[in-house]
């Protein structure tokens, strides 16, 4: 080899580091945009009072608000209550999860002059096999962190499924409560992961007797 060919080496060797360098920067800054553009999301598993799984709640941040998509089994054919609810707590008996997400403290039901609580959904509508799927709608609630209408403030937030369905005025009247599952940020985890209800951001506080809706 001669002395030009080994003078070039080093610089050809130099140029191939410099070049694979940029690749990863490249790289690494494409994942930075595609993760920074991601749309905010959360997942409820829901369980019953005896720990069966019923299915998952899924919550995606738009630009106009916050799309719910629900996918239940197990629940009684009809109409049901299905409410965001104030604290990221379940208990036996649910009552941990407080009353319905409510920041700005306003009466309840959509057919109420002043309502309605942000907490408050459309009633979800089982099939005789107890399934029930449904996408419904919501710009009285955020997922970002710190904003005022947070579902993710100090003590976390809750979905619960009600026995019957909200009656949309100033008391729900949906009876007791059948599931419920914590609000926790990102996708579900696969079958299996080992998440109960229960587990959340926030601990839960003392069980209080509240009401059924």
């Amino acid at each position: 080899m001669t002395r030009q060919h080994l003078l070039a080496l080093p610089l050809i060797v130099a140029s191939t580091l410099i070049l694979a360098a940029s690749g990863v920067t490249s790289q690494q800054d494409d994942a930075d945009e595609t993760d920074a553009g991601a749309p905010l999301t959360a997942t409820a598993q829901l369980m019953g009072p005896d720990g069966q799984a019923m299915g998952t709640v899924t919550l995606i941040e738009g630009p106009n608000g916050v799309l719910v998509q629900a996918d239940l089994t197990g629940l009684s054919p009809g109409g049901h209550g299905f409410h965001i609810h104030a604290v990221g707590a379940c208990e036996p008996d649910f009552s941990a999860a407080g009353d319905h997400f409510n920041p700005e403290g306003i009466g309840h039901g959509f057919m109420v002059e002043g309502g309605w609580h942000a907490g408050d959904l459309p009633n979800i509508y089982a099939a005789a096999d107890g399934t029930a799927r449904a996408d419904t709608f919501t710009s009285a609630v955020t997922l970002t962190p710190g904003a005022e209408n947070s579902i993710f403030d100090v003590d976390g937030s809750a979905i619960i499924v009600h026995a019957e369905p909200d009656s949309y005025g100033e008391s729900p009247g949906a009876g007791d409560r059948v599931a419920c599952g914590v609000i926790r940020p990102g996708q579900p985890e696969p079958a299996g992961g080992g998440a109960t209800a229960d587990d959340g951001p926030a601990e839960a506080g003392p069980g209080e007797d509240l009401p059924a809706g």
